[in-house]
């Protein structure tokens, strides 16, 4: 396979060759604003949508609302310092996240609904699965985010202690939960050390099953899948399996691989769910590499998820008839075993809905009846501009 990171993977490696911690070397030195991008970008050419961004007060405005954080590595995949490259598009602030839609929220999903966050650290949206925050942070800030707001308002909190030992007591009290998924934030922008201790002190908890890890280190910054890492995770009381979000082929870089790698031969299986992004991979092609790709590195793909109506994300949503079709189009393109489930988070419905046109039903233009696994019906306004 061939690997399209080419220049921009040697010009990080003779950068940060020589730190022993290089994927906390990265964390350091991530760059905050756009004006620190150059020195790390293949070209300097920009378009006019993007300069939009950068008018003298806009930039700054926005980015006290919703921060930039972007490790030099993933700058390092950018082409240009336009909104065409797909790398540019994830990471850069764009003056569109300032647009809200009516229907857009700012807790899309939920979350922190009383009834589905008991304590802090947990959320419990489905019978015997759990989400478990550690950590709001993460390595870089998605623009498309659906916990964007509340991540970059509380990224810099730490969070207690307390808090921790909340959310393991409320598992160890509901013998429902087979699973439990670390997640945040970014579980691994902990160090091993205390990344170790939680999954241990889960593992002790005798009704579950397995634990999976949500992570976008493998895209971000790979350097944080290291032998004592996998090793670590390898040695936990319970199957571990980690959950990546690699969203275009350019982020499927020999360094990329080479953690992924190190994850498998330690027996940790890896799954991809990626979310689908208009500018991104909403083009049928670009699905067909990625999904490829992942499966030439024995990471299954997952989820394609619709995207999440975050305030501020309308410019990143394709809407429900193109992902259909382009769901539908890429089963005849590849192997079933390559083929992700195209799902759709209803806020109130139970769970992810997967989005096959036996269950979707467009009454109108831009409105839906979706069914629900349990056979309900619940009605859904596909109200954007996307296409």
């Amino acid at each position: 396979m061939s690997q399209p990171m080419g220049d921009a993977e040697n010009r990080v490696e003779r950068l940060i060759g020589d730190s022993p911690n290089s994927w906390e070397w990265q964390m350091r030195n991530a760059i905050r604003h756009p004006s620190g991008l150059g020195s790390h970008v293949l070209s300097r050419e920009t378009s006019p949508d993007t300069d939009t961004a950068f008018l003298p007060g806009g930039l700054e405005f926005l980015l006290d609302h919703y921060r930039m954080k972007i490790t030099p590595y993933y700058a390092s995949l950018m082409k240009s310092l336009t909104s065409s490259d797909p790398v540019f598009r994830q990471s850069v602030p764009c003056a569109q996240e300032l647009e809200w839609a009516a229907d857009e929220q700012q807790d899309p999903l939920e979350d922190g609904a009383p009834e589905n966050r008991p304590v802090p650290t947990v959320i419990h949206r489905y019978c015997d699965r759990a989400l478990f925050i550690p950590t709001l942070s993460c390595a870089v800030n998605c623009r498309f985010c659906f916990r964007r707001e509340r991540a970059e308002s509380e990224s810099n909190q730490v969070i207690s202690r307390t808090s921790l030992l909340a959310g393991l007591d409320y598992i160890a009290r509901h013998e429902e939960i087979r699973e439990v998924i670390v997640t945040g934030g970014d579980p691994l922008v902990l160090s091993d050390d205390r990344l170790f201790d939680l999954l241990e002190r889960l593992s002790r908890i005798s009704h579950l099953r397995f634990l999976r890890i949500h992570t976008r280190m493998p895209a971000v910054n790979p350097f944080r899948l290291t032998e004592a890492l996998c090793r670590g995770l390898a040695r936990v009381g319970l199957p571990v399996w980690v959950v990546t979000q690699l969203n275009h082929p350019v982020e499927l870089t020999s360094a990329a691989l080479e953690g992924v790698g190190r994850l498998l031969g330690a027996g940790i299986p890896v799954m991809n769910q990626a979310v689908l992004l208009r500018g991104v991979n909403d083009e049928a092609a670009v699905l067909e590499e990625l999904m490829v790709g992942l499966v030439e590195a024995r990471i299954k793909p997952y989820y394609l998820h619709q995207l999440d109506r975050a305030r501020g994300t309308g410019h990143f949503r394709v809407n429900l008839r193109r992902g259909i079709a382009l769901a539908n189009g890429l089963r005849s393109r590849i192997s079933g075993h390559a083929m992700p489930l195209y799902v759709l988070d209803i806020p109130g419905a139970p769970g992810k809905v997967p989005l096959e046109s036996s269950r979707v039903k467009e009454t109108e233009p831009g409105l839906y009846q979706v069914r629900v696994p349990d056979g309900a019906i619940h009605v859904y306004r596909d109200a954007d501009r996307t296409a």
